[in-house]
């Protein structure tokens, strides 16, 4: 098998008269036929410019075919990089529901909290009343001792009984007093995780806005990598109309070798015919 001239493909001597890649010419003349050197220079001419368009339209389908194949390639980075930075957000947006969650209930626990410390003051409110009422009776007792040392022994009952009222009360002021301490302790450490909350909830939030910054890069480098495929596109198209135009030109000039090629027919029928060759060899020179 032989190649073509032009684009190197392969096809069997006789059976086709022109290329079926770029179309080209491929009937030989024969070995006993004279070609002027004129019309041999202006063929090799041809062909060399063939030469020369076909590899110039093949290096931009190719330089063509392979940005395509970069970008399909950014196309699909970037639709992973988008459905990732959906999951964080999803991710983020779950945690900041449960962080809001746990702040509300510690909100309440506080405000129970509270409850509990006001119900405690009152409390001891009261029982410092009953001290200094039971300490006014005391005053009071001491000084009608003098005046009823007859009711001295039942004073003295009721003062032994003051006494252990007001050490129950002591006792009962210590103990609330000490619960009092707890619950601030308590309630100290609720608003210690109440302000590690808001700080890790702040953290979340600024990684919330980071992720949506992200995301708007994502998608403004998506535009623009969009914008660049669209003007590859163009110049794809612009590089078909050329292949169009470069197709048309060789049809064109595939039509000026039929024209010459029927021409050197009707030399051959012309040489055929006469019986001095040398002679009418002068005559084609001279039409020429």
């Amino acid at each position: 098998m032989v190649q073509c001239a032009v684009c190197k493909t392969e096809y069997l001597e006789g059976q086709v008269k022109y290329c079926s890649t770029c179309g080209w010419p491929l009937i030989p003349y024969p070995l006993t036929f004279e070609i002027p050197e004129a019309f041999r220079e202006k063929q090799q001419a041809n062909l060399v410019w063939a030469k020369q368009m076909w590899a110039r339209s093949q290096f931009q389908l190719k330089q063509v075919q392979s940005q395509l194949e970069q970008l399909d390639r950014q196309s699909d980075q970037l639709q992973s990089h988008l459905v990732e930075t959906q999951l964080q957000r999803e991710e983020t947006d779950r945690q900041r529901i449960q962080l809001q969650s746990q702040v509300q209930q510690l909100n309440q626990e506080k405000v129970q909290s509270q409850s509990i410390i006001s119900q405690i003051k009152s409390e001891l409110e009261i029982s410092h009343k009953n001290c200094f009422q039971t300490q006014s009776e005391l005053k009071e007792a001491n000084q009608q001792s003098s005046q009823l040392q007859s009711d001295l022994s039942q004073l003295q009952s009721q003062l032994e009984l003051c006494h252990q009222n007001a050490l129950k009360i002591q006792t009962q002021a210590e103990h609330l007093t000490t619960e009092k301490t707890q619950l601030q302790s308590e309630l100290k450490e609720a608003n210690q995780q109440r302000s590690q909350l808001q700080s890790d909830l702040s953290q979340l939030q600024s990684q919330l806005e980071l992720c949506n910054s992200n995301a708007l890069k994502i998608q403004t480098q998506a535009e623009h990598l969009t914008t660049e495929k669209t003007q590859l596109q163009s110049e794809l198209k612009e590089a078909n109309q050329q292949r169009s135009q470069l197709q048309i030109q060789l049809t064109q000039t595939q039509e000026q070798l039929s024209s010459k090629e029927q021409e050197l027919l009707d030399l051959q029928s012309l040489l055929r015919q006469n019986p001095s060759p040398s002679r009418k060899s002068r005559n084609i020179w001279e039409w020429d």
